[in-house]
């Protein structure tokens, strides 16, 4: 009785811990570094969707074994899920990424991390449910309002400029626009028609072009189906050449 009554008394101090994660918003690095304060053990997230890792105190690493951390940056996901024991993350059938513990896969899993894990996997899902919503929502809003502007489907310039101060975009500047089209093929097959794999193929392309052109402009971009288009602010001619 004991035993149930702690269990029972830790199991709420760690769903109030995580829900006012949720109501304070805080990211996903902070609920990976709360596991790892529950759990003393070392743990990461592997977003699938963006390949990235958020690490527990990434910054200032406190991990017992410092080759977890190596296998996290340089193995394959795959060879980390066979080599640690992880659990998936998924949204209406997709997969969105795993929550890894540095316990061998075939290892046992106390019943107490196996309690925290079925937590914070419902604490990520909340977090990235409310993240995909507000990104689809602000990018359905903007791709439009972009597809409207290289339409000429505005009256007058004014209107553009007033509209384009929602998004904090300074219009009366000089742009140009560049179109980045590809076509992502598996196995020779196009993906066009598979929308899932299509919107993290993009999502992966995107962040890529983005830290390119991000070096050298100021931009506004909106994505329509496999093309990607980019309204580049242009200080000087000599970014043309560029």
């Amino acid at each position: 009785v004991n035993k149930q009554l702690k269990r029972l008394s830790m199991m709420q101090k760690i769903q109030q811990v995580f829900e006012d994660i949720i109501i304070e918003e805080r990211d996903i690095q902070a609920i990976v570094d709360t596991v790892y304060d529950f759990i003393d053990l070392d743990v990461a997230f592997y977003h699938t969707t963006y390949n990235y890792i958020y690490i527990a105190n990434m910054f200032v690493w406190k991990g017992t074994n410092i080759d977890f951390y190596n296998d996290l940056k340089s193995l394959k996901l795959t060879d980390i899920t066979k080599k640690y024991r992880s659990y998936p993350i998924r949204i209406d059938g997709k997969t969105y990424g795993y929550i890894v513990l540095f316990i061998p896969l075939l290892g046992n899993v106390d019943e107490y991390i196996k309690m925290v894990i079925d937590q914070v996997k419902t604490v990520i899902i909340i977090f990235l449910q409310k993240k995909i919503s507000i990104y689809q929502i602000e990018r359905k809003y903007r791709d439009e309002f972009i597809y409207d502007l290289i339409n000429n489907n505005f009256d007058t310039i004014e209107e553009i400029i007033e509209k384009g101060r929602i998004y904090n975009w300074q219009l009366s500047k000089q742009y140009i626009a560049v179109v980045y089209e590809y076509v992502y093929k598996r196995n020779g097959k196009s993906i066009k028609d598979d929308p899932v794999q299509l919107d993290v193929s993009r999502s992966r392309i995107l962040m890529k072009v983005k830290d390119i052109v991000y070096d050298e402009f100021n931009y506004i971009y909106a994505t329509f189906s496999n093309r990607i288009l980019f309204i580049l602010e242009i200080e000087d001619e000599t970014q043309l050449k560029r």
